[in-house]
């Protein structure tokens, strides 16, 4: 699997296929993300707002963050079947 990641418009869902721009991709299995970083922090600059996902995704990759951008805390992972 391999994720695209772009900048939409709110008022369209997610699966109409309509984007503004893609900024990149994201590898999970080699954890690998290749980001335009310049349009990153235009957009976000310019009132972007990055999902929960996508801003950890763009703060581990360096891309600046505005200040009303809330990462929310690590979740806690339970083991199962034990």
């Amino acid at each position: 699997a391999q994720f695209r990641v772009v900048v939409q418009d709110s008022r369209r869902t997610p699966t109409s296929g309509r984007v503004v721009v893609q900024l990149g991709s994201f590898n999970p299995h080699t954890k690998e993300a290749v980001l335009n970083k310049e349009k990153a922090e235009f957009y976000l600059k310019n009132g972007a707002q990055p999902s929960d996902r996508a801003a950890r995704l763009l703060k581990r990759e360096g891309v600046k963050l505005p200040d009303w951008v809330q990462l929310s805390a690590e979740k806690k992972r339970d083991i199962r079947n034990v």
